[in-house]
């Protein structure tokens, strides 16, 4: 499939530079297409620094550092967001977005107002004998599959993100080097906790799910459910 199919991004928009389509601003109508070459943050999906959406040369013109002193470009919005966040300024010498250091940031109205809101906030009193969640898996499953979440790991440079990701960042990088490359592929899976603190792990999804029908138990720590095999999809047909 390649590059050229990356299948649809969250409204169901088909992605991939074989897609023709209009520059996503408002007032704009010019022609581009779907690929990573107008792709906000330069990768399909949306992170911590870039929305899903696609550009023309004009409206993907605002350049950002990331923590890992790549510099990508993102679109207007992104870059308005960022701004009024009060975590990120505008390099003038360099015309590129940076992150506050921590020391000097200040919190945003937004922050602000939220923190406010909490402060008023009246929160029920937790009875005495509450037990969390994970406490009674391991009390009454002590050799359960304790799981802490859905993790995302790159295939070529090994690094994982929570939740399901389209790729990861390192792939603009190789794809400068050969647009054609089609090895590039994401494995998903689960953190689960280990016997000992700072032990935990990860596991591809079809491993869990053989440990699963192996008679090993599997649980869901946070949200306090059992993960059992109906919640796993089953392969496509031929």
């Amino acid at each position: 499939m390649g590059w050229g199919n990356c299948g649809t991004d969250s409204e169901g928009r088909p992605i991939g530079y074989s897609f023709k389509a209009q520059c996503d601003h408002s007032d704009c109508n010019e022609p581009i297409d779907r690929g990573l070459s107008y792709a906000c943050g330069g990768m399909h999906g949306e992170d911590e620094y870039s929305c899903e959406k696609y550009f023309c040369e004009d409206h993907l013109s605002a350049y950002l550092e990331t923590s890992d002193s790549r510099t990508i470009r993102i679109c207007q919005e992104c870059a308005k967001q960022h701004l009024e966040s009060g975590e990120w300024f505008e390099d003038d010498d360099e015309g590129v977005l940076k992150q506050v250091p921590p020391e000097k940031a200040e919190p945003c109205k937004m922050s602000q107002k939220l923190q406010a809101m909490l402060d008023a906030q009246v929160f029920p009193e937790i009875p005495d004998d509450y037990v969390p969640p994970r406490e009674k898996i391991v009390a009454e499953y002590p050799d359960a599959i304790l799981v802490i979440g859905t993790v995302s790991e790159c295939n070529q440079c090994g690094s994982r993100n929570y939740g399901l990701r389209l790729g990861c960042k390192c792939w603009a990088e190789l794809l400068l080097e050969n647009f054609e490359r089609t090895d590039l592929s994401m494995t998903y899976g689960v953190l689960i906790e280990g016997k000992e603190e700072g032990e935990n792990s990860f596991i591809s999804n079809s491993d869990l799910k053989s440990r699963i029908e192996g008679g090993e138990r599997a649980f869901d720590i946070y949200h306090d459910t059992e993960i059992t095999l109906d919640q796993f999809e089953a392969p496509a047909d031929g």
